[in-house]
């Protein structure tokens, strides 16, 4: 099967592209957000956010179906781009099949559009569930930047590394 299908979800951030970045680079910051809907749950159990780095998370549905996903990090580019493989498990029925998404990260003065772009999906009805997913997750972002503690910890963390 080719995978040939692509969905690009962009969306404006009231943070700066530091801030944003760090919301996609600590298994902490992950936790806070990175589910499609509230009645999600993520579990994370693998998490090497650096190059050939692997990841691998569980989602926990209502009714308690798990759909686990894993990948590498491909490219990361502090602030500007972060490129990985996903890849669901089985027993989803798109399993074992690599698809690549890439974040970018633009500076809009105070804010930061973020344009992702999840590539090499094997419809465009997978390509919607995941763009679904995507805008959800997303939403979940939005909100936690209106919390001013959201990423207090992973901005503590990289004023330490400046």
């Amino acid at each position: 099967m080719t995978s040939t299908h692509s969905v690009t979800v962009r969306r404006l951030f009231q943070a700066q592209p530091a801030r944003v970045f760090a919301a996609f680079s600590s298994a902490e910051a992950l936790g806070k957000w990175f589910t499609p809907d509230p009645d999600i749950s993520i579990e994370i159990l693998a998490f090497d956010f650096a190059p050939q780095g692997a990841f691998r998370f569980c989602f926990t549905m209502p009714g308690d179906e798990r759909k686990g996903v894993g990948g590498r990090y491909e490219r990361i580019a502090p602030n500007d781009e972060i490129v990985f493989s996903w890849i669901w498990e089985a027993p989803d029925p798109h399993a074992a099949i690599p698809t690549q998404v890439r974040i970018q990260f633009f500076a809009q003065g105070d804010a930061t559009e973020v344009v992702l772009t999840h590539a090499q999906l094997p419809s465009e009805e997978v390509g919607e569930r995941h763009a679904l997913g995507w805008k959800g997750m997303f939403e979940r972002l939005t909100a936690g930047f209106a919390d001013p503690q959201f990423l207090a910890t992973a901005a503590q963390k990289d004023a330490a590394h400046v």
